[in-house]
């Protein structure tokens, strides 16, 4: 009997040892099973399964409503995820009120590998709700058979836009009236959403009605009055199939847009490259809205150490790198941009370079007060249906209202 019991709990030292005793972890991420990006990331996971002895089921759940109406149903039941990998982080405000996500701060856990904006995208009122993956913005893509060369300034823009009117073709598209897409210009003239002030943002502070968001529209709309930009490029109906279909199609020398659309191009053929969007005349360039996607623990997770260590082995320094390599996604980790594979990849060094410049969307739930009322404040500009700083007092005073609405 006694030689049984220590063969007995030898047997469970030993299944310990081969890490069947570890936690069965389940993963829940945006990425499509096609899609380079879930590949690169399940390999990551069985690598970790091999290394750690712990279990991961990774679930696909494309939609991220879906995603954000399952997580606020499953988790506090204890039927969610233990890790979030990934989500886009204009979500972290929301579910870090709903209580939904671990505080890494509160974890001891401390993120100086990654590159600031980055974790502003993931930081809510003093607290950091994340792991940033990857980051992506709009930059200037432009075609190499029209341009062989990026042009460094608006000037240079202008110049190629006269020269593509010769030829009966555009020089710059993109969805001009659509705020995702031109948030950059008005950046760069020194215009904000909502201010930024020890850690958090503010949103008494409102920018969208100051000297520099007022001077971005008024540069936009001379290029719509001087006939550069076509109707089409200010009507939400047309904006987006214009804008990507002349590029495509070879009609337009340069537009302004995101990553999303080089697949389509290299199946097309066409031979492009990426630059930063050009220096304004005011010396600067414009910064766009930075996208990030987080890695994120469930706060409901009951295995949450483990959950933890899972998501710093997906955002660490060797399958940062590899992840983009493997997807063209641009890396959040200061160190990762630095190694040589990186600087070598031409592509992720330039999409790297423009999200140096530029600043995560608000991650706030107050900028769903934003989108639709800046929208329409652009048509009325573009349009000429009122003078741009009356409207964009009434963008503002509309913002603050339904902030207040939120409040109540």
């Amino acid at each position: 009997m006694k030689k049984s019991f220590v063969a007995l709990v030898l047997l469970v030292c030993f299944l310990s040892v081969m890490g069947l005793g570890k936690s069965n972890l389940k993963v829940w991420t945006v990425y499509k099973e096609e899609m380079a990006a879930y590949q690169a990331l399940e390999g990551m996971i069985r690598s970790f399964e091999s290394e750690t002895g712990s279990k991961v089921e990774l679930v696909s759940i494309p939609d991220q409503t879906d995603l954000d109406t399952k997580l606020q149903m499953a988790a506090p039941l204890g039927m969610g995820p233990d890790v979030i990998a990934t989500m886009p982080h204009d979500i972290v405000g929301k579910w870090a009120n709903q209580g939904l996500l671990l505080n890494l701060l509160e974890m001891g856990e401390e993120l100086d590998p990654f590159f600031e904006s980055t974790v502003q995208a993931v930081t809510y009122e003093g607290g950091v709700y994340g792991f940033p993956m990857s980051v992506e913005s709009v930059a200037l893509v432009y075609n190499k058979a029209l341009v062989e060369n990026a042009p460094q300034t608006w000037e240079d823009v202008v110049e190629i836009m006269d020269r593509m009117k010769l030829e009966g073709k555009y020089g710059l598209v993109f969805p001009a009236a659509e705020p995702y897409h031109m948030y950059g210009i008005i950046s760069g003239f020194g215009g904000y959403i909502f201010g930024w002030k020890d850690g958090q943002y503010d949103v008494d502070d409102i920018g969208m009605n100051n000297e520099g968001t007022l001077k971005a529209v008024d540069f936009l709309k001379n290029f719509f009055d001087k006939g550069y930009f076509p109707q089409s490029m200010r009507d939400r109906s047309t904006q987006h199939g214009f804008s990507t279909g002349t590029f495509e199609q070879g009609l337009a020398a340069l537009q302004i847009n995101g990553p999303w659309v080089i697949k389509n191009l290299e199946e097309l053929g066409i031979d492009y490259g990426v630059a930063a969007i050009p220096q304004l005349p005011n010396g600067e360039y414009p910064g766009p809205f930075l996208g990030v996607q987080f890695v994120g623990i469930n706060r409901y997770s009951k295995n949450g150490e483990d959950a933890v260590e899972l998501a710093k082995y997906l955002t660490s320094s060797m399958n940062m790198k590899e992840f983009a390599l493997k997807t063209q996604l641009t890396p959040t980790r200061n160190d990762v941009l630095e190694t040589e594979e990186i600087r070598e990849d031409d592509m992720i060094k330039a999409w790297a370079t423009q999200a140096s410049l530029g600043s995560p969307m608000p991650n706030i739930p107050e900028m769903s007060s934003v989108w639709s009322a800046w929208s329409d404040a652009l048509q009325i500009i573009y349009n000429e249906k009122q003078p741009a700083k009356e409207t964009l007092d009434q963008l503002v005073e509309a913002i603050r209202e339904k902030i207040a609405i939120m409040r109540k």
